[in-house]
Parts: C-alpha cells; structure tokens; sequence
C-alpha cells in the first residue's frame, strides 16, 4: 500500500464538484469496514475539501470520526492544507 511505503500520513481528498452519493449504510460501512479492508492505519488525518455550501460530505466526517479516524470537512483549501500540516 502507498502510505505503508511512503510513510504518508495526512492525505487531502478534493472532492470539489463531486456529491457524496455514497447514502449512510454505504458510509457507515466504508468507515468501519471497507478501511481495515484497505488497510487504512488509524493514525493518518485526511482532510476532506468540497465546494463551498456542498455538505453531503458531512456524514463521512462523523462516521470517519466516530470509527476513531482523524477525518474533517474543508470549504477552504488553505484551512485544509493547515489542519493537515497541524501536528496536534
């Protein structure tokens, strides 16, 4: 896996212009299931960056979080950059 060789550990996903079409059973599933699957480690922080008012990724936030990942929603991409770059 990428972040296993490269030892990445903040990722910033842009989905700007996209919708989170992926419904909460899909979303609950991925947080919990599908990132053990993948082998997501639970230390990276992952900042999520949508368009402006675009808040169908908010659930992926809260089920992220809730699964114990470092998971936020962005509106701004100097915000996300920063939260990413924050050792805290």
């Amino acid at each position: 896996m990428l972040i296993d060789s490269t030892g990445i550990k903040r990722i910033l996903n842009d989905v700007r212009g996209v919708s989170d079409e992926m419904g909460i059973l899909n979303g609950y599933e991925y947080a919990y299931k599908d990132v053990i699957t993948l082998g997501l480690p639970m230390g990276i922080r992952a900042a999520i960056l949508a368009d402006e008012g675009d808040h169908t990724h908010d659930f992926q936030e809260t089920v992220a979080r809730n699964a114990g990942y470092f998971v936020k929603v962005f509106y701004s991409f100097e915000r996300a950059v920063d939260w990413l770059m924050d050792a805290g």
